[in-house]
């Protein structure tokens, strides 16, 4: 088995967000030696499960062995008709596994890519899951940064209602491009409102979904937890007459 080959298909697998898990096999593989070989791993995400077949094949000018694609299929436990994708890793712009995981769930992802010319540039990616060609992948979207969405602009229209804390901002749009739903906790512990917030490139907005899965709008959401609002309110009042009595006395 070439070492250097079996390291560099190690750090292959992590960068695609695969972890460690395969690496037994990888090496027992490597070891047969064989022109072609193929690699499964399943994946948990709350209900839903992925399962994951990766490609490898030899070059055929040496001994050494390429990590090229793999096929995400998606498994939700609403019944759904099962969804699947091909993904290829290149150089520039690899989905990761996690990343693929969202894109089968209909949200989208950022991503810097390159021409066929090799001229990077950033986009937006989100999968067009109406329509599957006859292998059963959906196209590819893509908006990049001239179609005009401003996802920091959309973020500080949540922070000015105080839906989420402006020092959060960094950490949410990061986790956001990666392609993930945000969990936001609106009012306190004792009587709260659980909102969704996935970035919506395609209308130059954020989607805000409740628990139910039904869109909201962003106005909408003080509506959600005004005896919550009120409460804090009356505590204020409270705490303004104690201290005056407090001074009083």
């Amino acid at each position: 088995m070439n070492e250097k080959n079996y390291e560099f298909l190690k750090e292959q697998l992590t960068k695609t967000g695969f972890g460690d898990k395969l690496h037994i096999e990888l090496a027992n593989k490597l070891s047969e030696q064989p022109d072609k070989f193929t690699l499964s791993l399943e994946t948990k995400y709350d209900k839903d499960s992925t399962l994951s077949t990766l490609h490898f094949s030899k070059g055929s000018q040496s001994d050494m062995y390429f990590f090229n694609r793999y096929e995400m299929q998606l498994k939700t436990d609403q019944g759904e008709e099962l969804k699947r994708q091909l993904f290829y890793v290149n150089k520039v712009g690899t989905v990761t596994q996690k990343e693929g995981y969202n894109l089968l769930n209909g949200r989208s992802v950022y991503k810097e890519l390159s021409t066929k010319e090799g001229e990077r540039y950033h986009a937006w990616m989100q999968l067009d899951l109406k329509n599957a060609d006859e292998k059963g992948n959906y196209a590819m979207q893509k908006f990049n940064d001239n179609y005009g969405f401003d996802l920091k602009g959309e973020l500080s229209k949540f922070g000015a209602l105080g839906v989420i804390d402006p020092k959060q901002n960094e950490r949410i749009e990061k986790s956001l491009q990666k392609g993930n739903l945000l969990e936001v906790l609106l009012g306190d512990l004792a009587e709260k409102a659980v909102i969704y917030l996935a970035a919506d490139p395609a209308y130059k907005s954020i989607k805000i979904t409740d628990q139910k899965g039904d869109r909201l709008r962003l106005d909408e959401l003080s509506k959600l937890v005004p005896k919550v609002e009120l409460k804090e309110s009356q505590k204020q009042k409270q705490s303004q007459k104690q201290n005056q009595k407090q001074q009083i006395a």
